[in-house]
C-alpha cells in the first residue's frame, strides 16, 4: 500500500480533503476519517468510482494510501489548521485517495459548454447517479487539454448510496448544477446508457469491495451486505427507478421533449 510522504495543502470543501504526495512521487488529493460514521463516504466513494468508469465517465484513478501516525506527528500543525476541531479525532490508517493529473491545469470553475468536449459524461453519471442513490448534485473539475478545450473530470461521490444513511429511502439528486449539460440528452441515449448499466457485471462492485479496508468496515459488514443487494435490486429496476426520478422534483434539469418521450413499458413497472 502506498504511504503519505509529504503534506501539500488543504481543500476548503465539507469534506476537508488534503492533498498530499505519495510514496510513489504522485500527487493525490485524499478523504479521512475524522467523524462517526465517516468510513461510509469513504466506502462510498471507492464504490461508485468504478461503476461510473464501467459507464465511460472520466473519473480520477483512485487508491488507498497509509496515513501513518508519524506523518501525522510531522504535519501537526498543518493538519490542525485544515480540520480544526476535528484534528483530534484523526486516526492513523488508509484514506481515500484520488489521482492528481500534474500535467494538465484543473479548475472547478466551469467553462462555456462549447469548449467542454465530453458532456455526455454527465449523462452517463446521470444514470449512474440514479442508480447509486447519488445524495449530492453531480460534481466535477475541468481539464484543460488544448488552447480552449476542457474535459470534465467526474468526481466527489462520498454521497453516493444516500451518504451515511445507506437506507435508499430518499430519492437521488444525481443533477450537475447547469441543466444544459443535459440539453442533447435523448430517450435513445438513455435507454443506451440504461441498458449499460443493467448488463453490468456484479464484479465491478465485488472487485470494489474485496478492496476495501478492514478498519473502514468495522462493525457495518451487515449494513454493507444490506447495501449491496440493495444495489442488484436497483440494477434490475433500474428503468423504474429512472422514470420516476426523471418524472420528479428534479425534472426541471432536463430537456421538456426528453421528459414527455420517456416513457414505462408495463413489464418495467415496479
Amino acid at each position: 500500500m502506498l504511504q503519505a510522504a509529504k503534506f501539500i495543502k488543504a481543500i476548503s470543501a465539507d469534506s476537508k480533503p488534503i492533498v498530499l504526495r505519495a510514496s510513489d512521487g504522485h500527487a493525490y488529493v485524499t478523504k479521512w476519517v475524522f467523524r462517526t460514521k465517516e468510513t461510509r463516504r469513504l466506502i462510498n466513494e471507492w464504490i461508485a468510482a468504478p461503476v461510473l468508469r464501467y459507464m465511460g465517465a472520466n473519473c480520477a484513478d483512485n487508491t488507498i494510501i497509509e496515513v501513518t501516525e508519524q506523518f501525522i506527528n510531522q504535519n501537526r500543525v498543518a493538519l490542525k489548521a485544515a480540520f480544526g476541531e476535528d484534528f483530534v479525532n484523526l486516526k492513523s490508517g488508509p484514506v481515500f485517495a484520488s489521482l492528481i493529473n500534474e500535467d494538465l491545469e484543473q479548475t472547478p470553475n466551469q467553462p462555456l459548454l462549447d469548449h467542454v468536449t465530453n458532456l455526455t459524461d454527465f449523462h452517463a453519471a446521470l444514470v449512474a447517479d440514479v442508480f447509486l442513490c447519488q445524495g449530492d448534485k453531480r460534481q466535477a473539475i475541468f481539464e484543460r487539454i488544448g488552447k480552449r478545450q476542457y474535459r470534465a473530470k467526474l468526481i466527489d461521490n462520498a454521497n453516493a448510496l444516500e451518504s451515511t444513511w445507506w437506507q435508499f429511502k430518499t430519492e437521488p439528486n444525481a443533477v450537475y448544477a447547469d441543466r444544459n449539460v443535459y440539453l442533447d440528452l435523448t430517450v435513445s441515449s438513455a435507454e443506451e446508457l440504461i441498458t449499460k448499466l443493467q448488463a453490468m457485471p456484479r464484479s465491478v462492485i465485488t472487485t470494489a469491495l474485496n478492496q476495501l479496508p478492514q478498519s473502514w468496515i468495522a462493525d457495518d459488514q451487515g449494513r454493507l451486505n444490506h447495501v449491496v443487494q440493495t444495489l442488484w435490486h436497483r440494477q434490475r429496476n433500474l428503468r423504474f427507478l429512472m422514470h420516476r426520478w426523471i418524472h420528479g422534483e428534479n425534472s426541471s434539469y432536463l430537456p421538456a421533449a426528453f421528459i414527455r418521450d420517456f416513457k414505462l413499458s408495463p413489464k418495467h413497472r415496479a
